[in-house]
């Protein structure tokens, strides 16, 4: 009797084993493989109703710099995300408005980054969530990126973001530059407090990517994206002058395209002389250029960023996104495929198991493990193990 129930508790922790193994598995199979391509309605973590809103900054691999060099001031962003409906529109001053804006994004219309008439610009990466203390005495922000609209400088943009309750957790980080030269991102600091990271003062270069600037150990660092864009500026002559072109080329190094994430479009601002420079879905031979003082008066209504550019950019880069959207559903169907075919062998598993009762359990909790972890190379595997311990008359039975 007690050899029965030792086999019945054995039985019962194989089965139980199996089962646990079985659902960590598929459910972390099924999360890698459920997960949606982003849409720009649903981007990114952070912010929350009682405070700034930032689950709308495109939440992969954003790269933004500022160089300030012998009185050349540029600022450079590649905007890193997956949805291909990318637009530009302009705020005109007026009302909330001291300032005319021209505002980068996605067809739902969040700014994602923008330059206004004074050359104050900011874009935005997504990092971590991080938690901030709470403060009930100060108003809530409702619309961060209204610190365009009313600042002038990179100071005054500060001074404006410390008057407004941020909520209690930050997901992401504000690069802001003026045509000083100065810069700073604003980003949740270790001590739950908003954190202003400065660019030094004078000639030079400050850079931002998708990890915390100011508490660099939550994640993120070290960086690829960061370590080109610093390589590269560390290795410039300072003796020439900055040019667009090389802050093209540092875009050009840093830029992303694949199945997940694809630097839709780049932007180059020249805050000292108002003039934007385009380039649509990482195709760098070609270039628009915009003058802010000119769509301020055009008060140009939201635009597609493709119809600034010829066919053959337009077209090339639709090529690239279907490419790669292809590579993403065949990684996508072939999980579920290979999902599908786990489940199917498993069952299989089972019922050879319940037909071979000689087997010991240890045996059949390995043979389980197997299929869990190998899907049908598993049972394959079981089956010709199977075959070749069979006596010789049932493998002749099983010979056609």
């Amino acid at each position: 009797m007690r050899g029965i129930k030792n086999e019945i508790f054995q039985a019962k922790t194989v089965v139980a084993l199996i089962i646990l193994v079985s659902g960590v598995g598929l459910s972390t199979l099924a999360r890698m493989t459920c997960r949606p391509l982003p849409s720009a309605a649903g981007a990114g973590n952070g912010g929350g109703a009682e405070g700034v809103d930032l689950r709308l900054l495109a939440p992969v691999s954003c790269t933004i710099f500022t160089a300030a060099y012998g009185g050349t001031v540029l600022f450079g962003n590649n905007e890193d995300y997956i949805n291909p409906n990318t637009y530009y529109w302009v705020a005109p001053s007026g009302g909330a408005n001291k300032y005319g804006c021209i505002f980068f994004g996605f067809d739902n219309f969040f700014p994602q980054g923008g330059i206004n008439e004074k050359g104050l610009a900011y874009d935005g990466n997504a990092i971590r969530p991080a938690r901030l203390n709470r403060h009930p005495e100060l108003p809530p922000i409702k619309n961060w990126e209204n610190l365009l609209g009313q600042c002038a400088t990179v100071e005054e943009a500060l001074q404006w973001a410390k008057k407004y309750n941020w909520g209690t957790s930050f997901g992401g980080q504000i690069h802001l530059a003026d045509p000083t030269g100065d810069a700073a991102v604003i980003g949740p600091g270790a001590d739950g407090e908003l954190a202003f990271t400065r660019k030094k003062p004078g000639d030079g270069y400050f850079i931002s990517t998708n990890f915390n600037l100011a508490n660099p150990s939550t994640g993120g660092f070290p960086c690829r994206r960061y370590e080109t864009v610093t390589r590269m500026f560390e290795q410039r002559n300072p003796v020439e002058a900055l040019t667009v072109d090389y802050v093209r080329s540092v875009l050009a190094a840093t830029h992303q395209e694949g199945a997940v994430v694809n630097t839709v479009y780049s932007n180059i601002f020249d805050l000292r002389r108002g003039v934007i420079y385009l380039y649509h879905w990482y195709q760098f031979d070609e270039v628009v250029e915009l003058k802010v003082a000119e769509e301020l008066a055009k008060a140009t209504p939201p635009t597609p960023i493709r119809t600034l550019f010829s066919k053959q950019t337009v077209e090339r880069a639709a090529s690239k996104y279907t490419r790669y959207q292809r590579m993403a559903n065949l990684r996508r169907y072939g999980a579920w495929a290979w999902l599908f075919l786990t489940l199917g062998s498993f069952g299989v598993l089972i019922w050879k198991l319940w037909s071979h009762p000689r087997l010991s359990w240890g045996m059949r909790l390995v043979w389980g493990l197997a299929v869990v972890i190998v899907g049908l190379f598993g049972l394959l595997a079981y089956l010709l193990a199977r075959r070749k311990s069979a006596p010789a008359h049932i493998v002749a039975s099983l010979r056609p």
